[in-house]
């Protein structure tokens, strides 16, 4: 439904609370980036070995023996396939700043929104607010247990998933947003992000094995499915960069916060399916199981030609630098 001016309160408002989910969104990921590297779940229960306790462990001037040279590329190997999980909680965060502002939205709008549903069902307005808030919590329960480990954990990602896109698609019925492209693909776009959370918010297959539970079935069947499409089609590389331009994009060409009437309804509704069609990108960039060895492969051998220029450049002689585990031998 379309509103013929926002006021100045709900354009403030709109706009405060963007920057302050940018903020949280800056202070998440920092902390993701500044945090110690972990073990996947599946390594762990799977590398059981450990170093004798009699081993020499050699002076500090003897050269880097080659398991060491081993156990840093297996260290930076597992740094880099970390970012999967970087890019599913990026992909998650947008999904959930998409809901909380449209929510907001809804929220300074909603004694207008009370009286469309007044005229379009014949229910009391009272009635249609108890609607409107009942759409609200739901969308907002179903945010932080997506956001919130220790309950998605615990309750799973189905249900939270599946009342998200239940109450984005009966919204878009219930106020004539159909009729909009952008908001039907927008709508697509967090169902599909929603599914994808659904199946891979946290590795089921390693929690079945770790509570020693059958570790098949269709959902394991899926996941294994997609994510081999996802890594045979390099999702891991080209999507978080276009993910990015895109998110630059709808920032330059869509300033909904500083238009007025009907292009203020055209610029958000196009700038909220970019973040949209990003947090999808995103999603799948996830799912790539091989992007960290292309990413990995690629940066070495970077290295090595910034390495071989120098020596030619100073005139050093040439040294035996290790590229990737299929050359130390």
């Amino acid at each position: 439904m379309l509103r013929a001016h926002p006021t100045r309160r709900e354009v403030e408002g709109q706009r405060s609370a963007w920057v302050t989910a940018l903020v949280w969104c800056w202070v998440c990921l920092t902390t993701l980036l500044m945090r110690p590297v972990r073990q996947p779940a599946r390594l762990a229960l799977t590398n059981n070995a450990q170093p004798p306790l009699d081993s020499d462990p050699g002076c500090s001037s003897d050269p880097l023996p080659r398991r060491s040279r081993t156990r840093f590329s297996f260290d930076v190997a597992r740094m880099l396939a970390d970012w999967r999980w970087v890019w599913t909680e990026l992909g998650t965060a947008l999904m959930v700043l998409s809901v909380a502002e449209s929510g907001w939205a809804m929220f300074t709008g909603s004694y207008q929104r009370a009286i469309h549903l007044h005229h379009l069902l014949g229910v009391s307005r009272g009635l249609a607010l108890v609607f409107i808030a009942a759409i609200l919590l739901a969308q907002l329960t179903s945010c932080v247990t997506l956001m919130v480990p220790t309950i998605y954990l615990t309750t799973g990602t189905i249900a939270p998933g599946a009342a998200l896109v239940g109450t984005l698609w009966f919204e878009a019925l219930l106020f004539g947003d159909m009729a909009d492209t952008a908001h039907v693909v927008r709508c697509a776009c967090l169902t599909a992000t929603a599914v994808m959370l659904a199946l891979f918010r946290f590795d089921r297959q390693a929690r079945n094995a770790a509570a020693q539970l059958p570790t098949s079935g269709a959902l394991l069947a899926a996941e294994s499915r997609i994510r081999r499409t996802c890594t045979s089609l390099r999702t891991g590389v080209l999507f978080p960069p276009v993910a990015l331009v895109t998110l630059l994009l709808a920032v330059h060409k869509n300033p909904f916060w500083s238009a007025k009437g009907i292009l203020f309804e055209w610029y958000h509704g196009r700038f909220q399916m970019a973040v949209g069609f990003a947090a999808l990108m995103l999603l799948l960039a996830g799912q790539d199981t091989r992007a960290h060895v292309v990413v990995g492969e690629r940066l070495e051998r970077i290295y090595d030609w910034c390495m071989k220029h120098k020596e030619d450049v100073l005139g050093q002689p040439r040294a035996a630098r290790w590229l990737g585990a299929k050359k130390a031998l």
